[in-house]
């Protein structure tokens, strides 16, 4: 919770990194060789199929080009929903996603 208040209260882009990291925090102490790592494996969610392992680094990029730009004019709430839909929807983590 420190590391995401720290970036909300800089003018810190959302990226890669940024996201990586968190997944370390959150993931690290459970499946250490997981950890900042986009899966590389297909998997099915339920009755949801997430992109191939291969289209996830591309995937994950539009989606931060998207928060970065389009989704702008948006409310923060209604842009902090579309991130998270699409990031769970993209499914990039072999576990910790959400």
């Amino acid at each position: 919770m420190l590391y995401l208040e720290q970036l909300a209260q800089t003018e810190v882009k959302l990226s890669e990194t940024n996201i990586k990291h968190i997944h370390a925090i959150v993931l690290g102490r459970i499946r250490p060789t997981d950890a900042r790592r986009y899966r590389s494996v297909p998997v099915i969610v339920g009755d949801h199929i997430p992109p191939q392992p291969w289209e996830v680094p591309i995937q994950m990029e539009q989606l931060i080009q998207k928060y970065q730009g389009e989704w702008n004019v948006l409310h923060p709430l209604t842009k902090a929903a579309y991130l998270h839909c699409d990031f769970v929807r993209i499914h990039p983590f072999i576990d910790g996603n959400g």
